[in-house]
């Protein structure tokens, strides 16, 4: 996957939107 760093970046808002939810 070439936007291997977006995701990276979108997963850890992600990951903090669920843990704030």
């Amino acid at each position: 996957n070439d936007s291997n760093d977006v995701n990276d970046l979108l997963d850890a808002e992600g990951y903090k939107a669920l843990v704030n939810e």
